[in-house]
């Protein structure tokens, strides 16, 4: 009787460990990805206490960089602001 068909439980037992390891590897990858996420909201830069704004100047768009912060406002002016918040240049973009 050599048409005896192989037992099943190699199959099973390789397919318990490549879903196994598919888990793990699925666990440790969320695992990376959420420290990744949570080491660069963690490096963001402080911002300011207040910026002081021109009189009538109302802002459309704020960037923050490490050391300064920049304003542009619906008049088409580029703000340019140091890391206390007070202003250093003022540029017309029109």
């Amino acid at each position: 009787m050599d048409n005896e068909a192989p037992s099943p439980d190699g199959a099973v037992r390789l397919l318990k460990w490549l879903v196994v390891g598919l888990t793990a590897s699925m666990i440790a990858l969320a695992v990376v990805l959420i420290w990744a996420i949570l080491s660069e909201i963690r490096g963001t830069p402080d911002w300011p206490e207040a910026l002081d704004l021109p009189d009538g100047a109302r802002p459309a768009a704020v960037t923050r960089a490490q050391d300064f912060t920049l304003v542009i406002t619906e008049a088409g002016e580029l703000l340019l602001f140091d890391a206390g918040g007070a202003l250093t240049r003022r540029i017309d973009l029109k």
